[in-house]
């Protein structure tokens, strides 16, 4: 019986992905900026629903 699990041959070759740089890391784990981001999607989606509902 063989073990396919034993397969070391990577399925995706990531070593050449760029890495974020250090104002990428600053905003995605600023939680000021991510709530901002947040309402500002929710606002959109409001806006939307808004007008869909408004054209009845």
């Amino acid at each position: 019986m063989s073990d396919e699990t034993s397969n070391t041959t990577p399925i995706l070759d990531m070593s050449g992905v760029p890495l974020p740089t250090a104002r990428t890391v600053r905003a995605r784990t600023s939680l000021f900026k991510q709530t901002m981001r947040f309402l500002a999607l929710n606002l959109r989606l409001l806006r939307m629903v808004r007008k869909g509902h408004a054209s009845r």
